[in-house]
């Protein structure tokens, strides 16, 4: 008798119940087993893991096949840390078989933190760039505005001279400075939709396309861009018409 998990299920016998099927591995010379029962899906290494997995009860006198190891795993629940309980852990295994060799113990959060180190790094990695980037362009922002409301000093002179209040030029920066950071928004979601499959081997208990993820993302950047272009803005509506008027 065998069990298969849910991947195993779904990929062998879709839309079919996978109880009372057989399968074997190995060879063809290898004994048929009988599917008994269906578990949920089972990763062994890390999050992402999708191939499937057959599992049949151990035997100790049974000769495996060349691509499964030998070893055997004992999984105890305790409240204390495995480091603390693994010498009695060993002390009663040499008394229950003094040949048996212990390779180590590891707690749960030990192994877990084995199993996504690599995931882990890569989206540290990922999440440094992409805070550089996000400074960068809130430096590009400010340098374009800042560029664009000096050239412009005149034209913002003469608006203030024919009776444009502060908070009208303020506003007209900032939808400016807006409009770029929409543009410039749009593209990186595009971008980032069309690279989701890059990404999914790396996400665990999230979608590639999780809807409020990109929304926040979107609010963050109309933020950091808004506040890139407020001091240009508030610059430009600080503008003397008189004194904007002299530098021509």
């Amino acid at each position: 008798m065998a069990w298969v998990d849910r991947a195993a299920a779904d990929r062998w016998w879709p839309g079919e119940d996978p109880v009372g099927q057989r399968v074997r591995f190995g060879s063809e010379e290898a004994p048929w087993s009988t599917v008994v029962g269906v578990v949920g899906n089972i990763t062994f290494d890390g999050p992402g893991e999708s191939w499937p997995h057959y599992f049949q009860p151990h035997n100790p006198t049974a000769r495996t096949h060349p691509f499964i190891t030998l070893s055997s795993y004992l999984t105890v629940r305790t409240t204390p840390d495995a480091r603390e309980i693994g010498a009695s852990i060993r002390a009663v295994v040499r008394e229950i078989d003094p040949g048996l060799a212990l390779a180590g113990s590891y707690s749960m959060g030990e192994i877990l933190d084995q199993a996504v180190a690599r995931p882990r790094f890569v989206m540290t990695l990922l999440s440094v760039f992409a805070a550089v980037a996000l400074v960068l362009g809130a430096i590009g922002i400010y340098g374009v505005m800042s560029f664009g409301v000096a050239l412009r000093s005149e034209e913002i002179g003469i608006r203030r001279a024919l009776g444009a209040g502060e908070g009208e030029v303020l506003g007209m920066v900032l939808k400016q400075g807006l409009g770029l950071a929409i543009v410039g928004l749009t593209l990186g979601l595009a971008g980032a939709l069309a690279g989701t499959r890059v990404l999914e081997g790396f996400l665990h208990g999230v979608s590639p396309t999780d809807p409020l993820t990109f929304f926040l993302v979107g609010v963050g950047v109309v933020v950091v861009a808004l506040a890139a272009v407020y001091l240009p803005a508030r610059r430009a509506s600080g503008v003397d018409p008189l004194d904007a008027l002299r530098v021509e």
